[in-house]
């Protein structure tokens, strides 16, 4: 039986193997940039592109991490909104 030995592999080829500091890097730096350029409309969209991405798994459960991230980042923040919106209001009507 052959073992993997998974730290010797230097470069990320999508399927086996673990992605290198160099892959998550480039995985967080790209989206940031475009999305620094677009709005944040471009980031938003290279997500989802990769998130869906299935020759990449490694790459795709990173990105589907960072929505689920994301979306209960910006839920709690709506909510935190409401909360203080409500309290100024409330504040000022009495």
């Amino acid at each position: 039986m052959e073992q993997n030995n998974y730290m010797e592999q230097s470069s990320y080829s999508g399927g086996a193997g673990v992605p290198s500091i160099k892959d998550y890097i480039i995985w967080l730096v790209v989206p940031g940039a475009l999305g620094s350029v677009t709005c944040g409309i471009g980031y938003l969209i290279l997500a989802i592109v990769w998130a869906a991405d299935s020759n990449n798994m490694a790459r795709a459960n990173f990105f589907r991490a960072l929505l689920i991230v994301s979306a209960v980042a910006i839920a709690v923040s709506i909510v935190g909104a409401i909360v203080m919106f409500g309290s100024i209001g409330t504040w000022m009507n009495s």
